[in-house]
């Protein structure tokens, strides 16, 4: 669109304002602006541009043909005020668009790759691509073109759009023909059934695979980094591809130290505690037996094994510089001896002849070879004329043997002593108890005997008695006799249980010995003697007494007695001292006992019941005294105070709550008052402080446990008296601090 400004009559016609743009109308390109202005006469001196960018103030210019760049796409109005000298101005406004650039990214990063490869580039965008330098590609009019350069080179992509406008990236392409590899292992020298850690790197890191082999003895073949776990030793080679043409190998020798192949030897047997037997175990360097049992040495190959019961032996074998062991077992049997068994030791007469007995499976050898009928057989007869000791083995079919020994010894005589004459109590019993070297025992008479044919019968006589005993050996005896004496026990009598009342004591009688002992001792005068007096027990006490006589039987007989003492007797006349008024009846009522009796009997309905009906006409303190079944009694006393006036309500016209438990408390009297409706305090503003229906309970000065302040509070009191009439009262009461 054009508009002409500023042209007088005069100036019409003479000044033809105008102006060209470069093609590209694009955003942050340069515009380059031309000035086509012409004239009819005169010639321009001055330009104004205002290019219609409202982003920024610096959208003017006074150049003739300027150059301006657009940030932005848009509709933006040029405005060119052309001035020539002669004096005449004529403006133009003319709209341009600018386009938007076309979005171009570039996806391939700047790349170093194999040179005997080629490289896909990558780039995207709407428009026309075109890419330079043109040499060494193919696809250059593309967005993914192949590139194949032998030198480093920076490749441009250009793409426009259909506006004509252009967005510009670059990509620099190295190509590298020296890949090398390497491989690093640790350690170098493993033990069999280990594993070692086998890593490889290159001088290249993109684009790269890897592949170990032998591939059978290594966890993950196509990794950078793995283990190889090989049984044996090996050269693993590590082949490095870089891209599709670029190779690279090297090769890593691991060795393997085989492990030990134990070998603990043949299982095999020996006698229990006759022998030992060396093991041998072989297959490696160092060995530990197990269990250690029984063995010399169990870190050693052959130790020497002594076990006392059959055993698996393990061996543990190991090779030097290998933590991993291997092991082997054999059993070691241990054989049981054979069981003997033989005649007891014994004693023969020495005119006798004594066949020896041992049984067993197996051979029998005996010795010594001393008057002895066969020393090969398991019975053979024997007749020592001296103490002889005769031994036996007895051998098994694997050559274990054990062995048992017979003491024969040899009399000339039988010695006896039947024991000191002695005394019993009655009933009790008692082993006979002789001396002699005899084997065979006869008792007379059997009475009151266990038995009457061992050495130490079992003798419980009730009266007086002589026993004779004969002790034998083979054809050599002896005889000889024992008296017993028996004595009955005493008789211990510890008397009748008693039954005092608590704070009493009482008198213990036994009888039945000569002396006495009573246990505890706890509360008795003296312990030593058949009548103790027991003072005062707090509760239930047994005693028991031990009774001894001189009559010649030394044990003791015990008996037991209990005292009983009952609960402690606690009389009550009442709750509390209490007041009254003339004419009124007052109701006692006593507590503690079965029974009561009052004193004085002055004013009372009843003096002998719990529950008496008292009319004083003075102050008077009555005793009451109660009294169990049991017949234990305690006493208590009530005060009465007579007041002759009208019952009624009576409150303090002061009180002192300063805790010194004098009139600290403001509460009604009530004297002959049977009932208390209420008791209330108010304030001298009318708000009611403290209210109670409770019989003695009253106001302390606290309101909300604040202390009141001193001052008059009004009280209000309600209540019935014991002739049934109502009685209301109202007054005040002054607080003292």
């Amino acid at each position: 669109m054009y508009r002409f400004n500023n042209k007088t009559n005069r100036c019409l016609s003479i000044i033809f304002p105008g102006f060209i743009t470069s093609p590209q109308l694009c955003v942050n390109t340069p515009v380059q602006f031309t000035d086509t202005t012409y004239f009819r006469y005169g010639n321009a001196i001055a330009w104004r541009w205002n290019f219609g960018d409202g982003t920024t103030l610096a959208d003017t210019s006074h150049l003739q043909n300027p150059v301006y760049t657009y940030t932005a796409s848009g509709n933006y109005p040029v405005e060119l005020i052309v001035t020539n000298d002669k004096g005449c101005i004529d403006t133009l406004i003319r709209s341009i668009v600018i386009n938007d650039n076309p979005l171009l990214t570039l996806t391939t990063a700047d790349s170093t790759y194999c040179g005997l490869d080629s490289l896909q580039l990558n780039a995207s965008g709407a428009g026309t691509f075109n890419w330079t330098p043109i040499t060494n590609i193919t696809g250059g009019n593309t967005a993914t073109p192949l590139v194949y350069p032998t030198i480093p080179t920076w490749y441009t992509a250009t793409l426009t759009n259909a506006s004509g406008c252009f967005k510009r990236d670059s990509v620099l392409v190295t190509p590298k023909f020296d890949l090398a590899n390497s491989i690093t292992a640790s350690p170098l020298s493993i033990c069999e059934e280990d594993t070692v850690q086998i890593a490889g790197s290159a001088n290249y890191n993109t684009n790269i695979t890897w592949q170990w082999t032998p591939a059978g003895s290594v966890e993950t073949p196509a990794s950078q980094t793995t283990r190889a776990y090989p049984s044996a030793t090996t050269n693993y080679t590590l082949t490095t591809r870089w891209g599709a043409h670029c190779v690279a190998t090297a090769t890593q020798n691991i060795i393997v130290k085989q492990l030990a192949i134990p070998n603990a030897g043949p299982d095999t047997a020996l006698c229990n505690g006759q022998a030992s037997i060396q093991l041998f175990a072989s297959g490696g360097d160092t060995y530990q037996w197990s269990p250690v049992t029984g063995l010399s040495s169990p870190n050693i190959a052959n130790p020497i094994a002594s076990p006392t019961a059959t055993t698996t032996y393990t061996v543990t074998v190991g090779i030097t510089g290998c933590a991993k062991t291997r092991s082997d077992s054999m059993v070691l049997t241990v054989r049981t001896l054979p069981a003997i068994s033989t005649t007891n030791d014994t004693l023969i007469c020495i005119v006798d002849t004594l066949q020896l007995n041992a049984t067993g499976t197996g051979n029998f050898v005996w010795t010594p070879n001393y008057n002895i009928s066969n020393t090969n057989i398991s019975n053979p007869l024997v007749s020592p004329d001296v103490a002889t000791t005769y031994r036996v083995r007895l051998t098994d079919n694997f050559g274990c043997y054990r062995e048992d020994t017979v003491r024969v010894d040899v009399l000339t005589a039988v010695s006896l002593n039947a024991g000191a004459d002695t005394t019993i109590c009655q009933t009790d019993g008692f082993f006979l108890n002789p001396v002699s070297d005899g084997l065979y025992y006869q008792w007379t008479p059997a009475t009151y005997l266990n038995l009457d044919n061992i050495k130490n019968p079992y003798a419980t006589p009730l009266a007086n008695i002589t026993y004779t005993v004969v002790a034998s050996v083979g054809g050599c005896s002896s005889q000889d006799d024992i008296n017993i004496t028996v004595v009955p026990y005493p008789v211990a009598n510890a008397g009748p249980d008693r039954s005092i009342c608590f704070g009493f004591s009482t008198q213990l009688s036994a009888s039945g010995g000569s002396s006495y002992a009573w246990s505890p001792a706890t509360f008795l005068n003296d312990r030593f003697i058949p009548n103790p007096t027991v003072n005062n027990p707090p509760a239930n006490i047994q005693y028991i007494v031990t009774v001894r006589d001189n009559l010649g039987c030394p044990k003791p007989v015990k008996d037991s007695v209990w005292v009983y003492v009952s609960t402690p007797v606690v009389a009550n006349a009442g709750p509390a001292d209490t007041t009254v008024v003339l004419g009124e009846p007052l109701y006692l009522q006593a507590s503690g006992g079965a029974s009561y009796a009052w004193s004085p009997a002055t004013w009372l309905n009843n003096p002998t019941i719990g529950n008496p009906v008292a009319l004083p006409q003075d102050d008077i303190s009555y005793t009451v005294t109660a009294t169990t079944t049991q017949g234990c009694v305690d006493t208590d006393i009530i005060h009465i105070k007579l007041y002759k006036m009208d019952p009624d309500l009576y409150v303090p016209s002061a009180f002192t709550p300063n805790g010194d438990g004098n009139n600290d408390i403001l509460k009604p009297i009530l004297l002959g008052m049977r009932e208390l409706h209420y008791f209330k305090v108010f304030n001298r503003n009318g708000q009611m402080v403290f209210s109670t229906t409770t019989k003695n309970d009253g106001w302390d000065g606290r309101f909300n446990g604040k202390s009141q302040d001193a001052g008059t509070f009004v009280w209000m009191a309600e209540g019935i008296n014991f002739r049934g009439e109502l009685r209301q009262k109202k007054g005040t009461s002054i607080l003292i601090r």
